[in-house]
This record gives C-alpha cells, sequence and structure tokens, in this order.
C-alpha cells in the first residue's frame, strides 16, 4: 500500500498560489497536507512548519527542539511540497497506520498519540 498527497494549503488560509513574503529570506508558516491511500477516496491531515533561518533567528535567540519542520532557504512553495512528495511517494506499507506513522516522522498527524 502506497500514500498520496491530495491536495495542500496554509493553515493560515494565504493562497499559496499567489501569496509572497515582505523578505523572502525571513519567513515562517505552517502547511497542511491531505494525505491518504494512493487510488482511493479520503484523507488525513498533517502539518508541517515551514522556516527560513532567517525566521529561527528571529523567533528564539536560544537553542530549541524542532520537530516537524523544513527548513528553507528561500519562500518556494513547489520546493516544499516537491520535498514531502518525494517522501510520501517512497514509502510502502501494510496498512494504512503504518503509513501514517512513517509519514508522521516529519509531520504531524491529526491522529497522532490518539488513543481510542
Amino acid at each position: 500500500m502506497r500514500a498520496e498527497i491530495k491536495a495542500y494549503e496554509r493553515a493560515d488560509n494565504e493562497d499559496v498560489s499567489s501569496y509572497e513574503p515582505d523578505d523572502k529570506q525571513v519567513f515562517g508558516f505552517t502547511l497542511l497536507f491531505s494525505i491518504g491511500i494512493k487510488g482511493q477516496v479520503g484523507a488525513d491531515y498533517f502539518e508541517v512548519d515551514v522556516a527560513s533561518p532567517g525566521y529561527l533567528e528571529h523567533l528564539m535567540p536560544q537553542p530549541f527542539f524542532l520537530r516537524h519542520a523544513i527548513l528553507a532557504t528561500d519562500y518556494n512553495i513547489p520546493a516544499v511540497v516537491a520535498l514531502m512528495t518525494r517522501y510520501v511517494d517512497a514509502l510502502e506499507e501494510d496498512s494504512w497506520e503504518a503509513l501514517a506513522s512513517k509519514i508522521s516522522r516529519v509531520a504531524r498527524w491529526e491522529f497522532e498519540d490518539y488513543k481510542a
């Protein structure tokens, strides 16, 4: 079984096709990906924070942890989506749960740590 990215958008509702930051070297935002089983209807949500080194410098003057983040040197949504696509396309597992678990290594899964 394989997964595929079905859609993506900025979590802050900015239009990914037209938004440009004031400074293409200092930016930070969250992308929300809809990812599901390849060829099937339905998807779960996965979020990844995208930030430039300059943005991180302004955010925290002290060391801090990064998880579910992509570091990018310039504001380039297609490059970020291509990176996620390559990662997701390379995965293959026997179940959706196993696939989603691997995707959640790089992006926050909406059901991460969920207990029924």
